[in-house]
């Protein structure tokens, strides 16, 4: 099941014409994408023929070329006396009885010369091309899984993303008004999976979501305040499913699609960082060079590394790193979703290229040239963040002692606010009122007025919300709109910046916010410069994806010239890495800089993805034992 053929090719020996010969043919079959021929010694025929009726007939060939005995210098690897391997698939096994011949057919695809790269698929067999090699044979036959695939690592193309937009039309659960979005609209990157008869697709999306370790991982991500200061505190979980709720309410009132709605007010914060907004900011800064300055050792203005943002990286978990389908990485969310979850806050275009992100060929699916959600149903999601912010901002303010709900209706007793400042003053006095026996009543009190806060900005989205619709009577025959329909009214947008102002200034400013911050910022820059100055201290998962990518590259030469961090020969690993790390890059107009830094800068994503994924105890554990 794991055959490898390696073939001896010795380019000086002395009947160097049949040697040449072999390699001028491998070369031919790899041009020429033609399957070719070579002709086993009888020495080799009945041990092939006794390997293969064991192991079966797929499996790999290599053609390895060398000079003298063909050793593997590891001190010095541009002295190996190897010149090359080429690596095929092997098609066939033909008996060729008048040439008492056992003839393997092969289609080489592709020819290794990085000494580096050759030393390390060689050292996981230790093999010696002079003398593990019976007299007068020319072919060793292996069955072995690391070896066959470090061999299947280069050759393997993956699946190229194709756009699918072929979905049948079905009776949806909910009423949907003409603005909604409808199965039949949803477009992916793949859709492979066959359609379900029994869920929509944006039933799957939803689906997907909840079942990714991203999602799971939200649940011990800090909102504002860490989860170490108490239970009742909001978690990026609790947070996500208030937005869920926000959201599906709206979406119903004005006859959207609900599972859509979810399934983007699920995925929203998939990218978001430990310890809230501070871990972003400071993901960002380090990337940018403002932080841990001269880490990278670029030297080159035009050398950028891309921004990071938790709505960018969102995309990103959803597109490239959550792992499930056996074809491709992603979840193969559907664009509606995607776009949604990009566009619930601030882009932020100049930080950030959003082909870091996505597939490039994709970007025009997310409308790149507005800043608003296409579907209502992303807009939907956009406001109900905003909302829930709000609620629950306003309700750890007050738990925490840094605001009372006097102070707060107070505030919100100009002539603007009337509406609300009603609400919530008629719900104190009937709390004061007391009729029942109170448990809590300080809980009541903050239970009701984040309740009024909430119902207040629902009514007031879905009431202005209707009046733009009616208003812009614009057609929905793709579900693709130009202008933003779900809105605030006008006052209810300036109660919600009010809201947000007051908490600034008196929760997020906080004393005990900002030493949580400082400290999240120390963990953050510890954990990038630790890793990057020894990326083996890195998950195994994460050294392997940081391969897989440069496996992946378009750059040939960042492809051609992947090492395998993780199971490579220790020197070359070595070399690799202070070539990745420590080599100052001056101008990568120049081909061999361009190359170390196409590198260097798969390793500095890879290191962001791994800290951005990150739960909070997870971060602290990790900075705890590099102290």
């Amino acid at each position: 099941m794991f055959n490898v053929i390696i073939v001896k090719n010795k380019l000086n020996a002395k009947n160097r014409g049949t040697t040449q010969r072999n390699h001028n043919i491998a070369e031919e079959s790899l041009q020429r994408n033609e399957e070719r021929i070579y002709s086993c010694r009888s020495k080799d025929k009945e041990n092939l023929k006794s390997f293969f009726e064991r192991n079966g007939k797929d499996g790999f060939i290599l053609l390895v070329s060398y000079n003298n005995e063909g050793k593997i210098k590891d001190d010095n690897i541009t002295e190996t006396e190897i010149e090359d391997v080429y690596i095929g698939e092997i098609y066939d096994f033909i008996l060729n009885q008048e040439k008492d011949e056992y003839q393997i057919k092969y289609l080489m695809k592709k020819k290794i010369t990085d000494k580096r790269i050759i030393i390390n698929i060689l050292d996981g067999i230790d093999m010696d091309l002079a003398s593990d090699y019976e007299d007068y044979s020319y072919v060793m036959a292996r069955s072995l899984e690391s070896l066959y695939n470090s061999v299947k690592d280069f050759l393997i193309k993956g699946v190229s993303p194709q756009l699918f937009n072929n979905y049948r039309e079905i009776d949806e659960t909910y009423k949907l008004s003409d603005y909604a979005q409808k199965n039949h609209m949803c477009r992916r990157m793949y859709g492979k999976l066959p359609e379900d008869k029994t869920r929509s697709e944006f039933q799957r999306d939803r689906e997907r979501i909840v079942n990714s370790k991203a999602f799971r991982r939200l649940v011990d991500k800090a909102q504002i305040f860490s989860a170490d200061k108490g239970d009742h505190y909001r978690t990026r979980m609790t947070h996500t499913l208030e937005v869920n709720q926000i959201a599906k309410a709206i979406s119903v009132c004005l006859g959207l699609n609900v599972d859509l709605t979810e399934a983007i007010a699920l995925a929203h914060d998939l990218g978001h960082t430990p310890f809230g907004h501070q871990g972003e900011r400071t993901i960002q800064k380090i990337l940018e060079g403002k932080e841990l300055k001269g880490l990278f050792n670029i030297s080159d203005q035009n050398a950028r590394i891309g921004g990071f943002k938790h709505n960018y990286q969102s995309i990103r978990v959803m597109t490239k790193l959550e792992e499930k389908y056996i074809e491709y990485s992603g979840l193969d969310i559907s664009f509606q979703v995607l776009e949604g979850a990009l566009k619930h806050t601030k882009l932020k275009r100049e930080e950030n290229n959003i082909e870091e992100f996505i597939h490039k060929e994709f970007v025009e699916e997310l409308h790149m040239d507005r800043d608003f959600c296409s579907n209502l149903e992303g807009q939907v999601v956009a406001v109900a963040d905003e909302i829930a912010q709000r609620g629950h901002d306003i309700d750890d303010a007050i738990t925490s002692g840094l605001i009372s709900v006097d102070e707060l209706i107070e505030a919100l007793s100009s002539y603007k606010f009337q509406d609300l400042y009603k609400r919530l003053k008629n719900e104190n006095e009937k709390i004061n009122d007391n009729s029942r026996r109170y448990i809590n009543k300080r809980e009541l009190i903050v239970g009701r007025v984040i309740s009024c806060i909430v119902s207040y900005f629902i009514k007031d989205v879905v009431q202005a919300s209707e009046e733009e619709i009616k208003k812009k009577k614009l057609c929905n025959d793709d579900g693709i709109f130009n202008e933003k329909l779900i809105v605030f009214s006008e006052n209810g947008e300036k109660c919600c910046q009010f809201i947000e102002k007051l908490v600034n200034k008196r929760v997020i400013a906080d004393s005990e916010v900002a030493k949580f911050d400082s400290n999240a910022d120390i963990v953050i820059k510890k954990l990038f410069e630790a890793y990057y100055k020894n990326p083996k201290l890195l998950h195994s998962g994460t050294l392997r994806k940081i391969y897989v990518d440069m496996l992946s590259s378009e750059n040939e030469e960042v492809a051609n010239s992947a090492i395998d961090l993780i199971n490579g020969n220790l020197k070359v690993v070595r070399q690799e890495i202070k070539e990745i790390t420590t080599d100052i890059i001056t101008d990568i107009s120049n081909e061999k800089q361009r190359v170390l830094f196409e590198k260097r800068k798969i390793l500095i994503r890879n290191i962001a993805d791994y800290i951005a994924g990150m739960t909070d105890s997870y971060a602290k554990k990790e900075y705890e034992e590099l102290l």
